[in-house]
This record gives C-alpha cells, structure tokens and sequence, in this order.
C-alpha cells in the first residue's frame, strides 16, 4: 500500500481545496521524513503510526499551508491557528488579545523557515517569529509603527538572504537591526492583488489574483507587467498567477486557466500545456513527478515525458 495513504486519510473531512494542497505538500516535503521513518525530534517516529483512524489535532477548517522544520516537527498554516504536529501530538497556537507574545491572528496563510532555521508565520493581521525557548510569537512592526496590521500573503527569502514580505498591495523587506519591515521600494506602485514571490539574481516575479504577473527588475530598480512592454519580451496574457517554479530549467507557471511552460529553446514564448476550469494554485515538485492543484483537479505530471494524469477530487 502507498505510504501517502496514511497521511491522507485524516484530511478526508478537510474542504477540498484544502486535502488536495495538504496531499501534495505533505507529499513534496515529507517523502524524505516518512521514507526515512523517523522525524527527527521523535527518533522512533513511523508513519505506519499515522493509521487511518488517527486524528492530528489540525482543526476542522481550511489547511493553507505546511512545513518541516530542523526538528522534524510539521507546522500547518490553518484559518483557525497554527498547529504543530510531533509525529504523536499536535498542538494548537491561537491568537489573544491579552497577550502581545501570542499570533496576530488566527487565520494563518503561510509559515516560512528562513536559512536560519527561524519559524516565521503570515497572519490576516501581521507577521509573527516563532520563540522557540519561550514557546511565543515575536509579533514584528511595519516602520516600527507598534499596531502593525496588514495582511500577509507571502513571505520568502532571496538569494542574498533578504527576507521579502509581501501585503495584497505592499512589498515589504525584514530589517534585522530595528527587528521590522521597511518598505522596499516606496517609488514603486505594486499591484493591488499580489499573492506569490519568485526571486532570481536580477529580477523578482510576482503574481497576483487579478492583475496578471509582474517583474521588479533589480538592478534598474523598475517594474514591468507580463502583460505590456518589458525588457525581456515577456508575454502573458493572464489575470491570475498563482505560482512559479523552475521544473529542469523550465519555467512553470500555474495560472487561471492552466500551466504555461517556457521551453528551453523558447524566447521567452510560453506555451499551455494544461488546460483547466479553475486556476492552478501551486506546483509541487518531487523526484520524478510534478503535481499541479486547483480546486478541483490533482494534475500529476511525469517528469521526464511531461505526461498528465487528472485525478478529480
């Protein structure tokens, strides 16, 4: 029997939306974890303990997001709390308002774990640091401006180690020293609808819900639309762009009506090689397949013939 069941299983009362995003995740990040049969913070952690009838303590609510961290524990960004997952027991992190070392916000969007090992965590109402030794949050100000609360959609790290956060309308950058957000570019107008983040040495895209993609060209300091004149002749003709991902030196892009593909020999012309009825909000890459989720559809992909298998959820 696959494995995967086992952690599947329980999401089955999880919106479907949800199951589909926490299949695909669980599958991307946890293959290492649960092929090895040990999450490192409970060395005699195996995934035939995740039995069908085991419940993990994620609440009965939209699933957003998840990651591993360093000690193999799983964070789940949910719209009620940020849970962590140990292997046997999870617990639930809440906001409250008496208590400013607690999460911003109960709907939680996004937890990221920096090159430093650090849990951050995107709220509706602000970004959060995880306290490891004091089992806290570190709620972190926008211009040091005390009651900071912004939607977060995104929150990634480039590759001079920057961390970018990003509102609906806001690019925001982690400024160590003063342990806030500063504005990265207050000349530039970002769109109203940002919603992911995909950084390169000189350019940073990024893609919204309505208003199509965009690229911040770095070293003039200026953003372009994917749907005008830009340096790079860049077409696409799209509303929403949900994510993108480099899939063997392809770009992958997953959009309103399916996935474009920039092939190698291509000058920047993107071809769709998957048609679907609803928007593909992420693209998750393991070892030799490629999986594509909207709400609605698990699109599996080979990886070496590129062949697409539908799979209605």
């Amino acid at each position: 029997m696959n494995p995967w069941c086992f952690v599947i299983k329980p999401f089955k009362n999880i919106k479907s939306a949800v199951g589909t995003f926490v299949y695909c995740l669980i599958f991307a990040i946890c293959g290492a974890v649960l092929s090895n049969k040990a999450f490192s913070a409970t060395s005699s952690f195996d995934h035939q303990y995740i039995s069908p009838n085991m419940s993990l303590g994620i609440p009965e609510s939209y699933i957003l997001d998840t990651v591993e961290d360093e000690y193999g524990f799983l964070w789940f960004a949910s719209s009620d709390g940020l849970v962590r997952f140990d292997g046997y027991d999870s617990k639930i992190y809440h906001t409250d308002s008496n208590d400013p070392n607690s999460l911003p916000s109960d709907l939680v969007r996004k937890v990221f774990i920096d090159s430093k090992k650090r849990v951050w965590v995107a709220t509706l109402e602000g970004l959060a640091r995880f306290d490891r030794e004091g089992d806290a949050f570190d709620r972190i100000h926008i211009n040091n401006v005390v009651d900071s609360r912004i939607d977060i959609v995104e929150i990634i790290e480039t590759q001079d180690s920057q961390l970018l956060v990003a509102s609906a309308d806001s690019l925001f950058v982690y400024d160590e020293p003063s342990n806030s957000l500063t504005d990265f570019n207050k000349n530039i107008k970002f769109p109203q609808t940002m919603y992911t983040l995909f950084d390169e040495p000189s350019r940073l895209w990024i893609g919204t819900y309505n208003d199509g993609g965009y690229i911040y060209d770095k070293r003039n300091k200026q953003l372009f639309s994917l749907n005008g004149q830009n340096p790079w002749s860049i077409q696409l003709s799209v509303s929403q762009l949900r994510d993108v991902e480099i899939v063997d030196g392809e770009y992958w892009l997953a959009t309103d009506d399916g996935i474009r593909r920039l092939p190698d020999n291509s000058e920047y012309t993107f071809e769709q090689i998957v048609s679907t009825d609803d928007p593909v909000i992420d693209i998750v890459k393991d070892k030799d397949r490629i999986f594509a989720i909207t709400n609605s559809e698990l699109i599996e992909f080979n990886r070496l013939t590129k062949d697409a298998n539908f799979s209605v959820n």
